[in-house]
């Protein structure tokens, strides 16, 4: 099938759908002034335009896909961190936790008294109740976007405690954490914040 079997209306299809997406403009732009050559009665133009756009919106396609790529992987680094963090907190592990966090990190817990740097979150971290166990605890992403190294993730915890001698209970809320990758690729927290518990129904 040549170039100039196309269906202008397929082109423009394409090219619009494009534009849709910030990374877009040039393509968009060239396929607007080809379109306003073609109405003016240049179809020889037309025809040799399609080929370098389609070659273009090609370029910007497989940009786009590595972007999508970059996207699946900090997703799942940003996941391996949050498991580690879980596992850590079920231990009563506060150097595990602290861990997870950049040198100069922010907490804000429910209340929103500022917690900063590591050793403080350390210190925060650390369990003071010894008739308290946390069973179970887990950290689902709801909504996750990604700029270069920094990511923001809103997300719900949940968490399974339970006091001595009393039965399990369960609880969760939301939070909103701020990851920033390291240079060897792993991410750790920069900010991090959550909500108390829901109400219990």
């Amino acid at each position: 099938m040549g170039w100039t079997s196309i269906p202008a209306i397929g082109v423009a299809a394409v090219a619009l759908a494009c534009a849709e997406q910030r990374i877009y403009p040039m393509a968009r732009t060239a396929w607007r002034s080809t379109w306003r050559s073609s109405k003016a009665g240049s179809p020889r133009l037309m025809r040799r335009c399609l080929p370098p756009i389609a070659a273009l919106l090609c370029l910007v396609s497989t940009g786009y896909a590595q972007d999508e790529a970059d996207s699946t992987a900090a997703a799942e680094g940003i996941a391996l961190s949050a498991h580690a963090f879980s596992r850590a907190l079920e231990r009563g592990d506060a150097d595990g936790m602290a861990a997870q966090y950049v040198d100069d990190a922010v907490l804000v817990p429910p209340g929103g008294r500022m917690i900063a740097g590591r050793d403080s979150i350390r210190a925060f971290w650390t369990p003071r109740n010894p008739d308290f166990r946390t069973l179970a605890h887990s950290l689902t992403t709801d909504r996750l976007e990604l700029v270069g190294d920094v990511a923001v993730e809103v997300g719900t915890w949940r968490q399974e405690g339970q006091l001595s001698g009393q039965e399990p209970r369960q609880s969760a809320g939301r939070y909103l954490v701020v990851w920033r990758r390291q240079p060897d690729g792993a991410w750790k927290m920069q900010f991090d914040s959550w909500t108390a518990p829901f109400p219990e129904d």
